[in-house]
């Protein structure tokens, strides 16, 4: 799913938890608090890798 900057600027107004991921390893999470981040998600050498940033 291709993720725009307005869904996500609507998303944190919202407020609620989530987890989207855009199909290619990325990944925009808001948390409780409302805390928005972002998350890539990969493998290396088999074995599956998170880098948060």
């Amino acid at each position: 799913m291709k993720l725009t900057d307005i869904q996500l600027r609507k998303l944190v107004k919202a407020g609620n938890p989530i987890a989207l991921a855009d199909g290619q390893g990325l990944t925009f999470t808001l948390s409780k608090s409302g805390t928005a981040s972002w998350v890539l998600r990969y493998r290396a050498s088999g074995r599956p890798k998170a880098l948060p940033f």
